[in-house]
C-alpha cells in the first residue's frame, strides 16, 4: 500500500519511470504476499486429503466397514423375516375366516 502511495507521489513529481518501477514493485510485493497466504493453505488441504484417503483404506477402517456391512445385512434379514412372518399370519387368519364362514353356512343350511 505504501508503494502505491509512493508511486502516486512520484508521478506528481514528474519522475515517470521511477513511478512505474515503484508501481511494479508494489504489485509484485502484493502478489507475493497473496501467494504466501494461499500456498500454505493449499499445502495443508492437500495434506489433509492424503491423510483422509490413507485413513479410509487403513486396515482398521476396512474391518469397521465390513462389520457395519454384516450388521446391516443381519438387520435386513431380520426385518425381512418379520414382515414375511406377519404376512403369513395375516394370510392364515384370512384363510381361517373363510373356512369359518363356509362352516357356518354348512351348519345353517339343512
Amino acid at each position: 500500500m505504501v508503494n502505491f502511495a509512493l508511486a502516486f507521489v512520484l508521478s506528481k513529481l514528474t519522475m515517470a519511470s521511477f513511478a512505474e518501477q515503484a508501481t511494479y514493485l508494489g504489485s509484485t510485493m502484493l502478489l507475493c504476499s497473496f501467494f504466501l497466504l494461499v500456498v500454505p493453505i493449499l499445502a495443508k488441504s492437500l495434506q489433509l486429503m492424503v491423510n483422509s484417503v490413507g485413513d479410509y483404506f487403513s486396515a482398521s477402517r476396512r474391518l469397521e466397514r465390513k462389520l457395519l456391512f454384516y450388521t446391516s445385512k443381519r438387520n435386513r434379514v431380520h426385518r425381512l423375516f418379520y414382515f414375511k412372518k406377519a404376512r403369513l399370519l395375516y394370510l392364515n387368519q384370512q384363510q381361517r375366516k373363510i373356512l369359518l364362514k363356509k362352516a357356518d353356512r354348512k351348519s345353517v343350511s339343512p
